[in-house]
């Protein structure tokens, strides 16, 4: 059912209207008992598609709350960290480890929390917005007259046809989700996220992509930066800029730029620097004035520390 909410508007107001499923599946999340972690497996890939909608995310964060889902995540972290030891003491000759139960694939229930704590953390766009992205995608020219034409191209549907019928737009409050972006690094969710990127040597580039917007979102609150660094952020980000993903590069500099443009870049370990620059040059080439504007303002703090780091920026440039 969670899946059918997916597939068009007219499924979504059926499978949502009155809030049920989503009260099941939130609930099936903090299960427990004799087959808790296979109904936790299924509630979190349910959860991965509801989660896009308002009328999800805010039940969710004033019943079960995002802080659920990072010590969730941080359990799984910590499981197939124990599982990876006692498959090296079987390899020794040790006890043999004991199986994981087959309905929960190695790494699944990570990556579906992560793309939960994605979408939670992330704004909806209202459709002005979501008609923009698709012209600019498709090369097109995305003037304000060329959107309002086609937004009301798409408003030009027969009331009396139940199949076509939409909610309305409704987006999240801002609020609720600076809220859940904070509880996030509060929880250490990005030292979470990073262990989910180093023990799964097969992670694809749609889930670094989730995991680069994740981090932008969560930096967009400037006190939360520090903390972000502290768990390991700078490094995750520059490995996921190297990517073939373009939107997950974009994120991973827009992230970057975000944290350089507040923090002393002294405290930066060594090397880091150097390793932000690249994907800061390459973000003064998007088409988002914000997203350039953020870049500059970035590698001017870094250009202030050493001639080195201003001759390295000009090699690069």
């Amino acid at each position: 059912l969670a899946k059918l909410a997916s597939v068009n508007a007219t499924h979504r107001l059926r499978v949502l209207s009155d809030g049920r499923i989503a009260s099941r599946v939130i609930t099936a999340l903090s299960s427990d008992g004799e087959y808790a972690e296979e109904l936790r497996s299924w509630a979190v890939e349910a959860m991965a598609y509801l989660s896009l909608y308002p009328e999800v995310k805010e039940p969710f964060e004033e019943t079960l709350g995002i802080a659920h889902l990072v010590r969730m995540l941080n359990t799984e972290v910590e499981r197939y960290a124990r599982t990876d030891e006692s498959d090296d003491e079987d390899d020794d000759g040790g006890k043999p480890r004991q199986e994981i139960s087959g309905f929960v694939a190695r790494g699944t229930t990570q990556f579906g929390l992560v793309s939960i704590i994605c979408n939670l953390t992330s704004t909806e766009l209202t459709k002005d917005e979501q008609i923009r992205r698709k012209l600019l995608e498709q090369g097109q020219e995305a003037t304000v007259e060329q959107v309002e034409k086609l937004r009301k191209l798409s408003e030009c549907k027969d009331p009396n046809d139940e199949a076509m019928q939409e909610p309305p737009e409704r987006l999240t409050d801002k609020k609720i989700i600076d809220r859940m972006r904070v509880t996030v690094v509060a929880e250490n969710g990005v030292a979470a996220i990073l262990s989910v990127m180093r023990n799964n040597s097969d992670v694809s580039d749609n889930t670094k992509e989730m995991i680069a917007k994740t981090m932008a979102n969560c930096a967009c609150n400037p006190q939360q930066r520090g903390l972000m660094v502290q768990q390991g952020v700078v490094p995750l980000m520059t490995d996921i800029a190297k990517c073939e993903n373009q939107l997950a590069k974009e994120s991973a500099a827009q992230t970057l730029a975000k944290i350089a443009i507040t923090t002393d870049p002294r405290k930066f370990r060594q090397g880091a620097v150097f390793d932000m620059i690249v994907p800061l040059l390459k973000l003064t080439e998007s088409d988002e004035g914000l997203h350039q504007y953020e870049a500059c303002l970035a590698l001017t703090n870094l250009a202030s520390m050493t001639k080195e780091v201003r001759e390295y920026m000009l090699q690069h440039k």
